[in-house]
């Protein structure tokens, strides 16, 4: 079902609207898949979410709340778009269970979405094609 058996994620997405855009799919995947997920985005990305987000979905404002993001991250698996490495293993050291780093501009085929499902080794679902 979900890397590393944890039941709890925290999904950590910055960048621009685009960004946050393309990863509104998986992030509805992540839902599906666990019991808790903890989003970290810009907080005007909020709004968007309001009226579609799951009951188990929690919304942090990234700028705001993301220097206890290493706390936040215990026990918990991890989906990053920062791919610094120091970063990575401070967050292990944290106690995160898994920390996924995700390619925040793929170079090749295939789509950015379709990419994101791949690396989590997801079925990439008919619908979102």
């Amino acid at each position: 079902m979900n890397p590393a058996n944890s039941q709890k994620l925290v999904f950590i997405r910055g960048g621009g609207l685009g960004d946050f855009l393309l990863t509104i799919p998986i992030l509805f995947e992540a839902c599906n898949r666990y019991q808790e997920v903890k989003l970290f985005t810009r907080a005007c990305f909020h709004p968007l979410l309001q009226d579609l987000k799951p009951e188990h979905l929690m919304l942090h404002d990234l700028d705001k709340e993301g220097k206890d993001l290493c706390f936040t991250c215990k026990d918990r698996n991890v989906f990053t778009f920062w791919n610094d490495q120091e970063w990575v293993h401070e967050l292990g050291e944290a106690g995160a269970k898994k920390v996924i780093p995700l390619q925040p501009r793929p170079k090749l085929e295939p789509h950015f979405v379709e990419h994101l499902y791949h690396t989590l080794d997801w079925s990439f679902p008919d619908e979102v094609h």
